[in-house]
């Protein structure tokens, strides 16, 4: 395992990747699954949940030219009622999107990925100062929305969101 492990760091950073998932076609013995999980890896909730497209934002050259008309009346909406976002690395930022995130899940009945993984792959992410969470707020400090972002470098990448039903 520890090979493999090895193996899938180096790919992994010579891919630049986020992260690396494997699904093992190996028996599911106690002792096996111990190894596996013993040497880093995580279990994934559903092993084709994988991300099939992305956007990768370059900021020096962002404009709101670039973005959906809808998206663009979104914005316009949220600047009328003064809301504010914020971008941040703190645990606290985290579980406020996890609490909208768990709310929207269960009102819209998202299964997909549970909520607690979900919160468990962000956290391993934060800890490998890899991920900050973007916030929408009014005046009050009442949370509107929020963006997981997953950081690698000089990219970011969108990786998940969750709406309150004031920000709607």
């Amino acid at each position: 395992w520890q090979e493999l492990r090895g193996f899938a760091l180096e790919i992994g950073q010579k891919e630049q990747a986020v992260y690396v998932r494997f699904t093992p076609r190996i028996p599911t013995k106690k002792s096996i699954i111990t190894d596996v999980l013993a040497s880093g890896f995580k279990r994934a909730p559903v092993q084709e949940l994988d991300a099939c497209v992305t956007r990768v934002l370059n900021v020096p050259q962002y404009s709101e030219s670039n973005i959906r008309e809808d998206h663009r009346n979104m914005l316009e909406r949220a600047r009328k009622r003064g809301l504010q976002a914020s971008f941040s690395i703190e645990s606290a930022a985290l579980e406020d999107f996890v609490a909208i995130y768990r709310t929207l899940a269960a009102k819209k009945q998202i299964d997909f990925v549970p909520v607690d993984y979900l919160k468990d792959e962000l956290k391993t992410y934060a800890e490998g100062g890899q991920s900050l969470i973007a916030s929408l707020r009014d005046e009050k400090d009442t949370l509107f929305a929020a963006a997981a972002i997953v950081v690698q470098g000089h990219t970011a990448w969108y990786y998940w969101a969750a709406i309150t039903d004031q920000g709607r």
